[in-house]
């Protein structure tokens, strides 16, 4: 008797896990979750190498800002 409930028990388990993952997809499917993350996640991609372009055109105008400096005479500075 005891060995059948455990049995039951577990079949239960196993079977409303399978349903809500089931249904877990249907609602992601519906609602567009996996598209809005996909999206998310290429325009995340866009803003680093953006934002890593800028950070090295920061640099090289500082750079180049730094160069001026040296070439203008301390009195006009």
């Amino acid at each position: 008797m005891f060995d059948h409930a455990v049995l039951y028990i577990l079949v239960y388990v196993v079977v409303i896990l399978v349903i809500s993952l089931i249904l877990r997809e249907v609602v992601c499917w519906y609602w567009k979750i996996n598209d809005i993350v996909a999206l998310l996640t290429e325009i995340r991609n866009i803003l680093r190498k953006g934002s890593q372009t800028e950070d090295r055109d920061k640099n090289d105008i500082n750079l180049q800002e730094k160069n001026l400096s040296k070439r203008i005479p301390p009195s006009i500075r």
